[in-house]
């Protein structure tokens, strides 16, 4: 089985940029609750804007 680093996932790093989202993902993973979150500054998602050109 493989299993997807999620380091590299665009998907877990979107939800990681929400900090209540982050915290109750964190806090399934580790089976303890967090009470603050601090976390380091990472580049953000930004949409990209798609002409209607083809």
């Amino acid at each position: 089985m493989l299993i997807a680093n999620p380091i590299y996932d665009t998907v877990f790093k979107y939800l990681m940029e929400n900090l209540k989202v982050a915290k109750g993902i964190i806090s399934t993973i580790i089976d303890e609750e967090i009470l603050t979150l601090d976390l380091a500054w990472q580049p953000r998602s930004i949409p990209i804007e798609r002409s209607n050109r083809r």
